[in-house]
């Protein structure tokens, strides 16, 4: 039930140790046992407390008289440090007894994000000094105000001039103001100052000559941005970050920041720093800074800064619209530099003199400036596989030389419509990026061996993060932005010519791929199918010769159309003798991400189908569709036709017979014919289906395919007539029986060929259509048809020649196979659905889908298969809430019409009953838990199937108000059930 889940774990005395250590560390904490500090070892200490804040009111009478106030917890935190500060009460602060002052470490945790601290515009909010570490956590910090002079007056929200650490976490700083540096934050200090999944926005630094920081200010240590909005800040200088300490910013975004200065030097408006800088994953967008040391979006004075799969757009400047990189070193890899402006030079990038630049995988296009340079203003020191839009200010990169495209072929202006939609937008993940438009020339056009990070490491993702692969196809895309792959479709030549494949885009119909799969010489023919045989989430091509060949099967690289490395990149089927042809299908029967390869003998054989492993190429399944006599051949395909998340075979007889077609259980094959290559039919138990699609004395032979056509989530068969009758195409739902028609149409009017038949979501909809071949005596023709309806899909693309219309033995086809087996949670709804509820965005689902990954992680399992996931947000039908299928993880817009409830807090769950994990809030209880939606889903990635218990976080259904967690005691369980560890290690 469990089988493939155990690969993940840690081995069983590892994780009963960290049950140990978990059970000592919750018994330290209730005991409030303290910690003690190496210098610390001689002195009394106090227990660590939790100080409960249970008054709105700005008293100062200490923590024994009345109420606690913030004040009073403050200062009994700050005779004693360590404790810990939370809310009973909800609502607003309003200081009236001026700054709050904290000189020990502790943390202040306002829990559901509803107590703000204002200050009313009369004085700061909080003063952090000393070397003390402090959490400041789920507030809103607003109204602050800090005047006078020196460094003092800087820091509206909050100044911290400690040499420890100062976290602000997961809250909002907004409306402050300060007559100095940092309108928000300023750290004034040698020590490291972190903001993490919070919100900096609309404070002020004032207008005074010299004011740096609307946002963020920091003159020294260490200052890291993770997962946070910088946006709305104004400053005389710098309206975002300003920062003279080594910083990071990560994941965040930085936007409409406004630098006031207009004179002098301006210092960058989305971010401005002295010291090194490191910028990953993060857009800088809509900033403006006309001083004239200029910086749209970035300004970099000095030292080393690195900018990874980022976007930088749309920020206005005097000069360096987007980038100004005065001096150092500056290395930019897989990002997007578009649609900045500057009112001087340099559109895009603004170079020193005296720099070192370095741009790999790089988009800097459609930029502009007023006089001179549009593009790159200065001179790239290094530059490979970039894309620059403007060859006449290219900054000495040479079109054609190193991967470098560069205008039009080296001369003009490239459109920058051609390369990506120029409108910044969301399209997944939690920050806006530009899309690369189809037949973009960035697509696949960066270099693998650059797409790393400052470890050399390879960039696992783009910029949208965990769920969009950084390289999908034979090469990483230009840019910050992966092109999804398009949807393809294959084409085997039939008998006599050679085998020739030919791949084709289904969106552009451009050929990727055009290939000989054997000896030209050979005229027999080749069939085709497509699969991820290699786990790289690019399907690759799968083909088979036709009659007069040996059973040599052969798997190309979908990525580059290399054949495959190893046994499974070249194997027989069956004996070397045998010269009778062979069908191939995929599906993936173990979970194990290699798509295994299923084949069919054809004409002179029995009818004997079997089951490769994917991965090692060995053996899996053997056995005869029907009866040993029988030498017409067996057709295969494969799909989960009975929803139990394991793929089925579906076989179709070949000529000389009636037009039989069978579905195996793929879930009983192990146990009853895996490895036994003489076992009749007679002694497969269960098969799903047994039935003929046409007239029983019909003898062409039926060929068979499987897919997602209703829309209703559950695989559906389809079968074609072979040579002698007309090309007759059937649908039958899988959901109802495989015996219930969905639609019957003749593809080709007059044909007495036959029709090859197959799937594939051609058009991106969600639902698969029906690709057909015309069999031999016609031209090879494929056309895509609505499996629903029985119309053609409209437009050239549709309807096609791969080969000459010359040539007349027909056409084997194949699509990208699509979610043919998956893990599905439905909706529980025992109570109606809300009129209205509001659909879910990515900026919603990522930071919970983190949360999932991270929860999982913390029980000891390994979340490295996890890290390519493509997460979809879409609408499934009926009552699904989300599915698993491939390397997809699929949610479901609307939680099946009641509304998600996306927690604020994913890594806590205070929002529901600590004893039935019910919820306690009116949102947790009116939605469905996305955290737990995706724990589910992700946990079946990991190998875990659905089980019996209703309240498992594996059952099969998920109702309103319910949160489900996975815990160590379910681990035990697992082991206790003696299945043995595969892999045992992260």
């Amino acid at each position: 039930m469990l089988s493939h889940w155990l690969k993940t774990l840690f081995v069983h005395s590892a994780i009963r140790l960290n049950k140990r250590s978990r059970k000592k560390f919750r018994r330290n904490t209730q005991q409030n046992v303290p910690k003690i500090g190496i210098t610390e070892l001689l002195e009394d200490r106090t227990l660590l407390s939790t100080i409960t804040v249970d008054t709105l009111m700005d008293e100062n009478d200490g923590v024994g008289t009345g109420g606690v106030s913030l004040r009073d917890a403050i200062a009994a935190a700050n005779s004693a440090g360590g404790d810990d500060i939370v809310f009973s009460v909800t609502g607003t602060i309003n200081l009236t007894n001026g700054e709050l002052s904290i000189n020990k470490s502790l943390t202040i945790n306002g829990q559901s994000n509803n107590i703000t601290v204002d200050a009313g515009g009369n004085s700061r909010v909080f003063f952090v000094d000393g070397n003390v570490d402090v959490t400041l956590s789920n507030l809103t910090i607003s109204g602050g105000s800090a005047s006078g002079s020196g460094s003092g007056s800087g820091g509206g929200a909050l100044l911290s001039s400690s040499s420890g650490s100062l976290t602000v976490q997961n809250s909002t700083v907004t409306g402050n103001s300060a007559s100095n540096d940092g309108g928000g934050l300023y750290s004034s200090g040698s020590g490291t100052l972190n903001v993490y999944e919070s919100v900096i926005r609309n404070n002020n630094a004032g207008t005074a000559s010299g004011n740096v920081g609307g946002g963020i200010g920091a003159s020294g240590g260490t200052l890291n941005v993770r997962a946070s909005e910088i946006s709305g800040n104004t400053a005389f200088r710098t309206g975002g970050i300003f920062s003279y300490a080594v910083t990071t910013v990560s994941d965040s975004i930085i936007d409409s920041n406004l630098t006031t200065e207009t004179a002098g030097g301006g210092f960058g408006g989305g971010i401005s720093s002295g010291n090194n800088l490191t910028l990953l994953n993060s857009t800088v967008s809509n900033n403006r800074n006309f001083g004239s040391t200029g910086g749209g979006g970035v300004r970099v004075g000095s030292g080393t800064a690195r900018i990874e799969n980022s976007t930088i757009s749309r920020n206005q400047a005097k000069t360096g619209g987007g980038i100004v990189f005065q001096s150092g070193t500056l290395t930019v890899v897989n990002s997007t530099i578009t649609g900045n402006s500057a009112t001087d030079t340099g559109g895009g990038v603004q170079i020193g003199m005296s720099a070192n630049a370095t741009f790999h995988n790089t988009i800097i296009a459609g930029n502009t400036s007023a006089m001179a340079a549009s593009d790159i203003d200065g001179t790239v020191t290094t530059a490979n596989n970039n894309l620059i839009g403007d060859a006449n200010t290219a900054g000495g990169i040479t079109h054609g030389m190193n991967g470098n495209i560069v205008g039009n072929m080296g001369t003009g202006t490239l459109d920058v419509n051609t390369v990506l939609n120029t409108t910044l937008a969301n399209n997944g993940g939690s920050k806006k990026t530009h899309a690369l438009v189809s037949g973009s020339p960035a697509i696949n056009a960066g270099d693998n061996t650059l797409a790393v990070n400052s470890m050399s490491n390879a960039l696992t993702t783009d910029q949208r993060g965990t769920g969009f692969a950084r390289i999908l196809g034979s090469n990483v895309d230009i840019g910050a932005f992966e092109f999804p792959q398009s949807p393809l479709i294959a084409s085997g030549a039939g008998p006599g010519g050679g085998p020739n494949v030919v791949v084709r885009n289904a969106e552009t119909g451009q050929v990727v791929m055009n290939f000989f799969a054997y000896d030209s010489a050979f005229t027999g023919g080749v069939r085709v199918a497509m699969g991820d045989v290699n786990n790289d989430g690019i399907d690759d091509i799968i083909t088979a010769p036709g009659r007069g060949g040996g059973p040599n099967i052969r798997v190309f690289d979908g990525s580059n159309g290399n054949q495959l490395s190893g046994t499974i990149g070249s194997f027989l089927a069956y004996d070397a003798a045998f010269t009778g042809g062979v069908y191939v299908a995929t599906a993936d029967f173990n979970n194990d991400g290699f798509d295994d390869i299923i084949t069919g003998a054809d004409t002179d054989g029995g009818p004997h189908v079997k089951v490769f492993n994917g991965n090692t190429g060995a053996e899996m399944a053997s056995f005869f569709a029907y009866d040993f006599a029988f030498t017409g051949g067996v057709r295969v395909a494969a799909g989960d036709l009975n929803g139990d998340n394991t793929p089925d075979i579906i076989t179709g007889a070949g000529p000389g017979g009636g037009p039989h077609v069978r579905v195996f259980d793929g879930s009983s094959l192990p146990q009853s014919v895996m490895g036994n290559a003489q076992t009749n039919v007679a002694n497969l138990t269960h098969p799903l289906g047994n039935f003929f699609p046409y007239a029983a004395g019909f003898e062409g032979g039926v060929y068979v395919s499987a897919g997602l056509i209703t829309g209703d989530n559950r695989v559906d068969l389809v079968t074609g007539a072979g040579e002698g009758g007309g090309p007759h195409v059937r649908v039958f739902d899988g959901a109802a029986s495989v015996e219930t028609e969905v639609t019957s149409f003749f593809p080709f009017a007059g044909f007495t060929g036959g029709v090859r038949v197959a799937t594939g979501d051609v058009n991106g909809d969600n639902v698969d259509e029906v690709i057909v071949g015309a069999g031999p005596g016609g031209g090879p023709n494929v056309a895509i048809f609505n499996g629903n309806t029985g119309s053609v899909l409209s437009g050239a693309n549709n309807n096609f020649f791969p080969f000459s219309t010359e040539f007349g033995g027909g056409v084997f086809v194949s699509g990208a196979t699509r979610s043919l087996s998956g893990s599905p949670l439905r909706i529980d709804g025992g109570s109606p659905r809300p009129e209205s509820v509001n659909e879910l965005s990515y900026s919603d689902l990522q930071p919970i889908y983190t949360a999932a990954i991270d929860r999982l992680g913390n029980l000891g399992l390994s979340t490295t298969s996890l890290s390519n996931l493509n997460l979809e947000i879409t609408d499934l039908p009926d009552d699904l809430l989300g599915l698993a299928w491939g390397q997809t993880i699929q949610i479901d817009i609307n939680a099946a019409g009641y509304g998600w409830f996306v927690d604020s807090t994913p890594n806590l769950d205070e929002e529901f009953d600590p004893g039935t994990l019910k919820g306690t809030t009116a949102d947790s209880l009116g939605g469905v838990d996305l955290l737990t939606t995706l724990l589910h889903e992700l946990s079946h990635h990991l190998g875990a199937d659905h089980v019996d218990d209703p309240t498992h976080l594996l059952a099969e259904t998920l109702a309103p108000g319910q949160r489900r967690l996975l815990s160590p005691e379910d681990l035990d369980r697992l082991f206790s059930e003696d299945v043995l560890l595969d892999s045992i290690l992260n």
